[in-house]
């Protein structure tokens, strides 16, 4: 039977019929017939096969043929034995199960039913009455049947096996496309995702490979692109990897169906036509599944919820556009609106960066100053060879109006002055690398503070499973501190995430509405609280005070003032009639605040608890104030002969105050105080390390400070040896000299002032030890008991150099304040306020300069809120009305109320996470949209509806 099947695969026969079995009467043995066609013709040709002894051995040849034929089809031959053409029978069940028993013993079969049910019977009874020609035709009807469902079900698994061959290579494609979209948002080369330039057409006389980039490179030439087409990029890419994230997700999952239902084809045996329908009524479910699959998660469902998700209204058509432009030719098509800058002077990159440069450093320019500079100094090379003036068709001079349209064309507008975060100083090097560390702080934090939510995943729809588990799958793998985490509680699944991610639908009311059911916190802490809580200490605590295993309470604070002539930027004309204006903003008020996500802001707290603080400031007897009212809010009506300015002193008692209010209120807890870089923040201590505390000189009216041990990483690689021989000292070697290492090493202690009976500074050889007067009456001062200074203190660590100066423009490794300001221990050194918060085992956190959008739990935002309405509805402009108009602003129950708090709080968590974000993917920050792109992207997986009008003004 195998020979059988060989051969007539080997001639290229397919199979038009069943087997068939007929008694040959001349020889007395069964004979088995095959029809087959060729492939390429429809002629048919029978094929004979060899003689059988009985019935069963001839049916059992025709079993072992249709066997074999179908695992040669699917490429599985397989061995026909004995076993496979009679299967054993299995308890209860008959030969007839099988389909292999002959008709004698059919008869026999059905005499023994005889006795059976009414239903058997009376079909035994019906086929007893039918005619033999008719049993041959419905014995045809069945053969013609089982044929017709053998053919559909090879037909299957051909079609199998090319969509599984077609899933696969789709996946791997998909793979290289992510590959590439990510590479480029991470090292942020996003032209390199445009369609290629052709060719550039090679001219008479002109080699071809001048016109061409090396081969050997493989890297086409660099192509300027225009800052809106960077944009749209970013945009292209973003949402492009985003549908090709959710496509390859679902095709791995049909491909593991798919596969599953092959393995039941191939791997089953099918011996009988009921195995076949079993097998086949398994491989439609599962293919039914997969098809479901692609029905949900199909390509323009993924394009709408990406289109949902996304700060631009971008339609999900306009997605798979992108999509299928980037899939088909390789990169996105350039956008014929504004994609490349005009061919203009401007182009040219030296000129466009010396320009904005310049009026970058001006404080106060004119279009007619930029025009000077234009005709001057910016094109003082150009005058002298105009051919490439002449390529830009550009006369001299230029024009104002000429430089008028310049300056627009580059990103200048005249504007009325406003304030904004986004400013010259917002992405220098220092400030995005402490910014940085202040995030990675907060996060940390943020497992001891009440701010999640736990919920058990199966009471969770999968739609917002699957929205939980991609914002894990954002951040790197691992991650302890991330804002979604798998654990366990009493054995059941869970998730938890930050309180941020809890879907608002764009309603505040409702964001309100599910932090308040949450308890009075807003939150629950981490389950991973305890592994936060074991981390170690990190602060300047006294080991009997530190709190830093303790949950945490974040508070912010800032200043503002208030005047009572305040009125909007902007009021209604009628007709040319305006209101009259005061020529001031008149007499004003200092207001200094606190506010936290638990209390609200002003930290109000109720009667009892204000009595109870006061009582216990009386048994400690340490001389405080009695309160009167709750220190979260200190007013100060500033100005000569009023109540003075707000400086470090009065803040001092005001953070001591809130510490002893909140330290009753809950004693096991750590107050993280945030607060901006404000010069009354700052204020060192009096023998604190600080440069602003020293002279570059020994001597003079500078402050003595403190000692300092030496560690490896304050001592630099310098010399510093004085040589002393014929009662002079000096920096140079003589002979018979004696040398002086005055160098300090490692665990010596650096004192401030000059010893007895110490060698002179290096810098003043002749200085002398004791004051002494010269003949003019004139004090040269000594140096014994005196302060260093600057330059004494860096060559006695090893870090002075020849050159160094505090002059202007000195670079920052020869400026000698700013290298010992930048040495650990000078660098380290803790502020007054610093070292009095951590001496009651609390943090003092500064938010990062220039970046007030983060800073202070949202205290900027409530301001700003507050300001508002002062301006718009409340002020009179009645100076004696001014204290009260300032409470009305800062009601707690009408304005300020604690869910708007906790909203300007998430807001600032949102920039925390669009900056991260940012850092994450290596981008260049360009301008300040792009910030607040991507914290709308970061917001947009809450799925919040965007706000028609400003932040403040929906609050």
């Amino acid at each position: 039977m195998e020979s059988l099947v060989a051969a007539v695969t080997r001639n290229g026969w397919q199979r038009t019929s069943e087997p068939v079995c007929y008694p040959e009467r001349s020889k007395g043995k069964w004979r088995l017939r095959l029809m087959f066609t060729s492939r390429k013709g429809d002629r048919a040709t029978k094929k004979y096969g060899p003689l059988c002894n009985t019935e069963q051995e001839a049916l059992c040849g025709s079993l072992a043929f249709r066997y074999s034929w179908e695992g040669s089809q699917r490429g599985q031959p397989c061995e026909v034995s004995k076993e496979n053409l009679v299967p054993p029978v299995a308890a209860g069940k008959s030969l007839n199960s099988l389909g292999i028993i002959g008709r004698p013993q059919e008869r026999q079969f059905k005499r023994q039913r005889r006795a059976g049910s009414d239903a058997t019977r009376a079909e035994f009874a019906m086929q007893q009455m039918l005619t033999s020609r008719e049993k041959r035709s419905i014995e045809r009807g069945w053969r013609r049947r089982d044929r017709k469902l053998r053919k559909a079900f090879d037909q299957r698994g051909a079609y199998l096996g090319g969509r599984i061959k077609d899933l696969t290579a789709n996946v791997a494609a998909n793979e290289q496309h992510i590959k590439r979209l990510q590479d480029a948002l991470r090292t942020g080369h996003l032209p390199s995702l445009l369609l290629p330039l052709p060719l550039p057409s090679v001219e008479d006389g002109e080699n071809a490979g001048d016109r061409t980039w090396a081969e050997d490179t493989g890297k086409p030439p660099e192509e300027k692109v225009a800052e809106k087409q960077i944009i749209r990029l970013w945009q292209q890419a973003y949402s492009s990897l985003e549908v090709l994230k959710e496509e390859r997700e679902r095709d791995v999952k049909q491909l593991e169906l798919t596969r599953k239902a092959n393995e039941v084809m191939s791997g089953c045996k099918h011996a009988t036509d009921a195995a076949v329908k079993e097998a086949d009524a398994e491989r439609f479910d599962l293919l039914n599944e997969a098809s479901l699959v692609r029905h949900e998660a199909s390509l323009l469902r993924m394009a709408a919820k990406v289109a949902g998700s996304s700060p631009q209204a971008y339609a999900p058509s306009t997605i798979l556009r992108w999509l299928r432009d980037f899939r088909k030719e390789g990169g996105f098509r350039r956008d014929a609106r504004g994609a490349h800058e005009p061919d203009w002077i401007m182009s040219e990159e030296d000129l466009k960066s010396a320009l904005l440069a310049w009026m970058i450093s001006q404080p106060r320019f004119t279009i007619k100053e930029v025009c000077k500079y234009i005709n001057g100094p910016l094109l003082q090379d150009d005058k002298e060879d105009l051919s490439r003036l002449h390529a830009y068709q550009v006369n001299l001079p230029v024009s104002m109006s000429t430089t008028h349209s310049w300056m627009i064309r580059l990103g200048c507008r005249y504007e009325r002055a406003t304030k904004s975060f986004y400013t010259d100083t917002h992405e220098k090097k220092e400030v995005v690398e402490y910014r940085g560390e202040y995030i990675e702080k907060r996060r940390k934090m943020a497992l001891r503070q009440p701010l999640w939510v736990r919920v058990q995943r199966a009471a969770l729809k999968q739609e917002e499973v699957d929205r939980l588990d991609s914002l894990k799958s954002r951040g790197p793998e691992g991650d302890f501190y991330a804002e979604v985490y798998d654990c366990k509680i009493d054995g059941q699944d869970c998730i938890e995430f930050h309180v941020d991610l809890l879907r608002d639908d764009g309603s505040v009311d409702n964001f309100d509405k599910l932090r308040a059911a949450l308890g009075p916190e807003g939150g629950d802490y981490s389950v991973r609280f305890d592994q936060a809580a074991a981390a170690q200490c990190e602060h300047f605590h006294p080991p009997n005070k530190c709190r830093c295993g303790k949950k945490v309470h974040h508070i912010g604070q800032d200043e503002s003032a208030y005047k009572a002539y305040a009125r909007e930027g902007k009021e209604w004309v009628i007709r040319g009639v305006r209101g009259l204006r005061k020529k001031t903003e008149g007499p004003g008020e200092m207001v200094s605040g606190f506010q936290d996500e638990r209390h609200g802001f002003g930290l109000p707290i109720s009667d009892a608890d204000l009595a109870a603080v006061n009582a216990k400031r009386d048994e400690e007897g340490n001389g405080k104030k009695t309160l009167t009212r709750s220190p979260g809010l200190r007013f100060l009506e500033y100005g000569k002969g009023k109540d003075g300015y707000w400086g470090y002193d009065q803040f001092e008692e005001q953070v001591e105050d809130v510490m002893d209010v909140l330290e009753h209120i809950d004693p096991d807890m750590q107050i993280v105080f945030e607060v901006d870089h404000s010069s009354g923040h700052g204020k060192q201590r009096e023998d604190g390390l600080h440069v602003s505390n020293m002279n570059v000189k020994y001597g003079g009216k500078q402050k003595v400070l403190r000692d300092s041990v030496m560690t490896e990483e304050c001592l630099g690689p310098e010399e510093a040896k004085m040589y002393f021989a014929n009662g002079r000292w000096s920096t140079k070697f003589s002979e018979g000299a004696v040398c002086v290492d005055q160098k300090l090493t490692v665990g010596q202690t650096q004192t401030s002032t000059f010893a007895v009976g110490a060698p002179p500074p290096f810098f003043e050889w002749d200085a002398p030890r004791k004051d002494k007067k010269n003949a003019k009456g004139k004090v040269k001062e000594g140096y014994e008991g005196k302060a260093k200074g600057v330059r004494q203190y860096l060559w006695e660590r090893g870090w002075w150099k020849d050159g160094m100066s505090t002059g202007a423009g000195v670079s920052d490794d020869m400026h000698v304040e700013k290298v010992l300001q930048a040495l650990p221990d000078f660098k380290n050194e803790r502020t007054a306020l610093q070292h009095l918060v951590e001496s009651r085992g609390h943090i003092l956190l500064s938010s990062p300069k220039c970046h007030p959008e983060v800073a202070g739990v949202g205290i900027e935002y409530s301001w700003g809120f507050s300001k508002q309405k002062f301006r718009r509805k409340i002020n009179d402009e009645v100076p004696k009305h001014l204290h009260d108009n300032i409470e009305k602003s800062l009601c707690i129950d009408k304005y300020l109320t604690i869910g708007r708090v906790r909203r300007f709080a998430r807001r600032t968590r949102d920039y925390c996470r669009a900056y991260r974000e940012i850092a994450l993917r290596g981008v260049v920050i360009r301008n300040k949209e792009f910030i607040e792109k991507m914290r709308k992207i970061q917001k947009a997986h809450r799925n919040i509806l965007d706000m028609e009008t400003s932040f403040l003004g929906d609050q």
